[in-house]
């Protein structure tokens, strides 16, 4: 048990609550509880929930006769029955992490906390820094990272699709001055794929799209099209441009400072490079790998080890890196009772492969 239960159970069972020796004298027939159904659900809905579990103790006919260890497993299993207990948490980067682990992995590639408290120590990320991200885990690394950076440092933030702003990243509800520190880079544009005028009519062909099926959410016949009121039509044109217009105002907005981005990220080189999601992990990190300032740190994760091996072979032939390591990392829960530790049954098999080093500068060769 955890000590909060203990403090449960100390607290429903008193301080003179007898016991018994052993529960061979236990019959399970199911009428050793003398509250009916109706009255135990009538203390429920009241919002008691505490004086039901004393009400469960006080009329069971073998609660008393129960060992110590068969009462407080009572206890707790009712407790997790009738009562609602509700844990408010300030959101951070561990319990956002468990919590997508447990209910979704796949959405953050299998990361455990424990990888991620990794990939933080290994990378150097601290207040202050300049950091070169690709996150493929739909914003974790990214809030994690602007956690770590508390609005003093820069962020480049290399990702694909529409939005920059996964949002795994809004759970974190940081402040405006938290979030100026990310600047946000298309892939396609850093690897030169996408032009202005490609970005700026796809922005506008999309909300065009949405404005229609907005415009006429129920239309199944074709013949109902020619009934609209031609004023209708015109008006929803006109609506559909006019939102067009500003969506590509912004959109232009948006290109110059990927552009302005991209510019400082080629000049200035930064202090840590993370690459977590890339399915060829080796293209990725020869694209970056100028980014990177000299004594600069480099961590790279991926759920195969195979993809992780050829990029550790080739980084140490290229010799301008050190204390190159391919880690894997085991995390197992343990029960810790009187007397007794021991691991729990049920442990996690991987939670992913890290390659990590430091990049130096090239010795030259010695001429003979």
């Amino acid at each position: 048990m955890s000590a909060l239960e203990v403090l449960k159970t100390d607290e429903l069972r008193g301080t003179s609550r007898p016991s018994g020796q052993d529960n061979k004298d236990l019959c399970d027939r199911n009428d050793a509880q003398k509250l009916s159904e109706v009255e135990i659900l009538e203390l429920k809905q009241s919002g008691k929930s505490g004086e039901l579990i004393k009400a469960l103790i006080n009329n069971s006919a073998t609660f008393n006769q129960r060992t110590e260890f068969s009462q407080a497993k009572y206890l707790r299993k009712k407790s997790e029955k009738h009562q609602v207990i509700v844990q408010l948490l300030r959101p951070t980067s561990f319990l956002i992490c468990r919590t997508y682990f447990n209910k979704k992995p796949q959405k953050i590639l299998n990361i455990r906390e424990d990888t991620l408290a990794h990939i933080m120590q290994l990378g150097n990320l601290n207040s202050g820094i300049r950091v070169t991200l690709i996150d493929g885990c739909a914003g974790l690394i990214l809030g994690s990272i602007v956690s770590r950076l508390g609005g003093h440092g820069r962020v480049f933030h290399l990702y694909r699709g529409e939005t920059s702003h996964p949002d795994i990243l809004l759970r974190w509800n940081f402040p405006p001055a938290h979030l100026s520190v990310v600047k946000a880079i298309p892939l396609p544009y850093f690897l030169g794929q996408l032009m202005e005028e490609e970005y700026l009519e796809k922005g506008t062909r999309s909300l065009a799209d949405a404005c229609v099926h907005e415009t006429h959410p129920r239309r199944k016949k074709p013949q109902e099209s020619s009934e609209i009121p031609s004023n209708t039509a015109e008006g929803s044109a006109g609506i559909t441009e006019q939102a067009n217009m500003m969506k590509k105002e912004r959109r232009k907005a948006l290109w110059t400072e990927f552009v302005e981005s991209t510019e400082e990220l080629k000049t200035k080189k930064t202090d840590s490079l993370i690459i977590v999601g890339p399915t060829c992990p080796e293209s990725a990190i020869e694209l970056l790998w100028d980014t990177l300032n000299v004594g600069g740190y480099f961590v790279i994760y991926s759920e195969y080890i195979q993809a992780l091996i050829e990029c550790y072979l080739k980084l140490h032939q290229n010799g301008d890196v050190v204390n190159l390591k391919l880690s894997e990392t085991l995390y197992r829960h343990y029960q810790v009772l009187p007397r007794s530790t021991h691991p729990k049954n049920h442990a996690s098999a991987t939670g992913g492969y890290l390659l990590s080093g430091i990049k130096v500068q090239q010795p030259e060769t010695k001429k003979l």
